[in-house]
């Protein structure tokens, strides 16, 4: 994918990192925001070319043409955006049958309308999709789009593909709703044409997030009539920098488009270059600049039909930038589900093979007290990005996703000049569900199964290929930790003998009810073999991280690898998950490494996630503008330790560790699928992690008063939670809800409301509102 985006005029300097002295030759990066040309035609509006009315004229039933296969069809109000109510067909389904099908006859000309739009209610999430026939046959089929709940409609879209002309007309268009929405209101179906291009990001409304396969982009649309321009005063040894697709929304098919690229200056200077727009991914083209060094130049970028049409295409990426001696790229690597005590140079006590990080330690610092701030990989990772904690983010599942309203490290370091990548390996933690795609220029997530730590890697090594000497602020995520514990056969080899089967039914039954264990394990007989799987899956990314952290960029810059939260392998009765907030889920390793670091330093201070995104800032030599304080304090010994609190995905439980002690506290009642045993609502526990590291042995009676302390602290810090605006909706789309079930995720429908805490005068509250007996 590609384009000229983001016309910021301005030359951002780059300051570089705070030890080493800021380089004399900085390369400049001046990002483009193409806006319309004074030529260009106005950004087109879908119109709406016919609609069909689903109500008979009396307003008593389906129309004539009109069929509906569903156990209950009636008429009944259906509230419209603004509140307007009007009458609806109104199918229902309790009982959770068949989908609800809804056919139209008639004659649809393809060639009248490229979007349909139905307008409807849901009482319960699910799925519609639409499709068209000639006679039985299906001839045109869209993607299915989730429901929204909620009592006014929701205006489904669904755009057509581009089609021949003259192609032969649809005789019937077929609506299908999941009976899980138990209740669908619908009452009109429209028919909608829009200009090709309609169908891309408006430059006048800035730049967007444009996804083809799975790898996104910030990009803006053009036209044969709706060319785009920017000024640029080019550096010296200046270069130009840009990627273009032809997505398939706007292909038109036998033609093939050519997108052209002109570059003026003082009105003589000129450079002119063509591409051909015969592809629909994503192509990186560069043109050297030289003859217009020192001048501001004029960019302009079109689309040339050739065949008289307005064939149109995305661009994104488009900067012009001088190579040269720079400040550091920054790499952050997150190794999902990864436990602080599976990395050898940790010592804690476990035979994992971790060579790769072992040797990226000898030349950076190890902090071995790292503690995430939640135990869920979306509400982490925006802890991460944002500095601020799920308590105040309101964030606390995987379908929550970040609000636009958010700043983020990949925005700090954007608007620095960086060009900022991100490339993970979870669908959920993908921009439409994490809104974690803000400040990237690019962001490539799975659209099916996670893929391995080497497939994630390639694919960033492939794009980081291509920028030469830009300064790249990369984001670098590997999902292999997490269930289902599959490693590569030679990694497998390492921790389980080939002779040994773990699911021989000769051996004794394991003293763990069967449905607890999780389903990837169906049948497991002996419980050692998950966690030497884990070890395996660890083993496997450590290599796959190899050539990434011995990039020259990444070696002489600031690289920091880390994990969203741990996991717990049987310890406490949570079986092969994250649940809860042991240290089991919480303990993560944090490695750091910049010019001039102490190579080799083990940093034993308190510290957590929260101060991650401002220590990347402060090493690139930029403002602190994110919540947090630098970790090159505690290498230097000048560390003032403060407590550290978590929260728990869905809001089961709540935590605070200060100068050894943690105290866990639940919110309300836990017993999850993967648990064996449950915890009740305000049940305290209180652990001493310099004797009991493995939380083993609960104080809470034994040492009262110090629960009390820390109860009474982590209760006032619920208190004074913040609501900041930064929580988008949460989604109910359910192919996404089936992918996290799968993956071991609760839904968290019955999630917590916006108090955390709420004293209720239980057996369990009172306990610390009076001394113990």
């Amino acid at each position: 994918m590609a384009s000229l985006v983001l016309l910021v005029l301005r030359l951002a300097l780059l300051p570089g990192c705070g030890d080493p002295p800021i380089p004399d030759a900085a390369p400049t990066l001046t990002r483009l925001e193409l806006l319309p040309a004074d030529d260009a035609e106005a950004w087109p509006e879908g119109q709406d070319v016919g609609a069909f009315d689903l109500l008979d004229a009396q307003g008593a039933g389906p129309a004539p043409r009109v069929t509906v296969d569903a156990p209950t069809v009636r008429v009944a109000p259906m509230r419209l955006p603004g509140g307007l109510s009007v009458d609806a067909l109104l199918l229902e389904d309790f009982d959770g049958g068949d989908p609800f099908v809804v056919r139209v006859s008639g004659r649809f000309a393809p060639g009248d309308f490229d979007e349909l739009r139905v307008l409807a209610t849901s009482a319960a999430p699910g799925l519609v999709s639409a499709r068209f026939l000639r006679g039985t046959q299906s001839v045109w089929m869209a993607a299915a789009l989730p429901l929204v709940v909620g009592a006014d409609a929701t205006a489904y879209a669904f755009p057509l593909n581009v089609l021949p002309e003259g192609a032969p007309p649809f005789s019937v268009l077929e609506l299908s709703f999941e009976a899980s929405a138990r209740r669908v209101g619908l009452r009109r179906v429209e028919f909608v044409r829009r200009a090709l291009v309609g169908r891309l990001p408006d430059p006048s409304r800035g730049a967007a997030l444009f996804e083809i396969g799975g790898d996104a982009r910030l990009a803006v649309g053009l036209s044969a009539l709706r060319p785009l321009e920017a000024r640029v005063l080019v550096p010296p040894d200046g270069r130009l920098d840009f990627a273009y697709a032809r997505p398939w929304q706007v292909v038109l098919p036998g033609r093939v488009p050519a997108l052209r690229v002109e570059v003026t200056a003082d009105g003589v200077e000129r450079l002119e270059a063509s591409y051909d727009l015969d592809e629909p991914s994503w192509r990186a083209r560069s043109l050297d600049l030289p003859s217009f060094a020192g001048r501001t130049a004029r960019v302009r970028v079109s689309v040339d039909d050739r065949a008289g049409g307005d064939a149109a295409c995305v661009l994104a990426d488009a900067c012009v930038w001088s190579p040269g001696r720079g400040p550091p790229s920054v790499l952050l690597v997150t190794s999902d589900t990864h436990r602080a005590d599976h990395l050898g140079v940790a010592r804690l006590g476990v035979d994992v093979r971790t060579p790769v990080l072992d040797a990226f330690a000898a030349r950076g610092v190890l902090f071995s007290d790292c503690q995430s701030l939640t135990n869920v990989t979306n509400p982490s990772h925006i802890a991460i990005m944002t500095g601020i904690p799920p308590r105040d983010t309101g964030i606390d599942r995987n379908n929550q996703p970040l609000a636009p309203a958010a700043s983020t490290l990949a925005e700090a370091f954007a608007s620095a000049g960086y060009t900022t990548l991100a490339f993970v390996s979870a669908r959920h933690l993908g921009d439409p569900s994490s809104g974690l795609g803000q400040g990237f220029d690019r962001m490539a997530w799975p659209v099916g199964r996670a893929p391995r730590a080497a497939d994630t890697v390639a694919h960033a090594l492939d794009a980081l290929d291509g920028l030469g000497a830009r300064p790249v602020f990369a984001w670098v995520h590997v999902f292999d930790a997490h269930t289902p514990y599959d490693p590569p056969e030679d990694d497998r080899e390492l921790y389980w003998p080939d002779d040994r089967d773990p699911y021989d039914a000769q051996l004794p039954a394991p003293d763990v009810e069967p449905s607890v264990v999780a389903e990837y394990f169906d049948g497991l007989r002996d419980l050692a073999y998950p966690p030497a799987m884990y070890k395996g899956e660890v083993t496997s990314l450590d290599a796959a991280l190899d050539e990434l952290l011995s990039l020259p960029r990444f070696v002489g810059g600031i690289t920091a690898v880390t994990a969203d939260h741990g996991e717990s392998l049987g310890q406490h009765g949570i079986w092969y998950t994250h649940a809860g907030l042991f240290r089991d889920t919480i303990h993560v390793p944090l490695l750091l490494a910049w010019p001039g670091c102490p190579a080799g330093r083990r940093v034993d201070a308190p510290v957590s996630h929260a101060d991650l995104a401002s220590t990347l800032l402060d090493l690139a030599g930029l403002p602190a503008s994110l919540g947090g304080r630098s970790l090159r304090t505690a290498v230097d010994g000048d560390w003032r330790e403060e407590p550290r609190f978590a929260l728990s995905a869905n809001g089961f439980s709540a935590s605070v560790t200060d100068h050894g002690l943690q105290l866990l506290l639940w919110l309300r009642p836990q017993k999850q699928r993967q648990m064996s045993e449950g915890y009740e609502q305000h049940e305290v526990r209180l652990f001493d992690l310099r004797v009991d590291p493995e939380c083993e042995h609960d104080l809470s009676v034994a040492r009262h008063d110090d629960a009390a302390a820390l109860r009474r602290l982590l209760v006032d810090w619920m208190l004074a939670r913040q609501d900041l605006g930064l929580s988008g909706t949460t989604l109910d789309d359910p192919s996404l809800l089936e992918n996290l079930r799968q993956l071991g995720y609760v839904a968290g429908s019955d999630a917590p409301g916006p108090t955390l805490w709420v004293e209720d005068g239980c057996a369990r509250c009172r306990a610390f509102q009076s001394p113990p007996r």
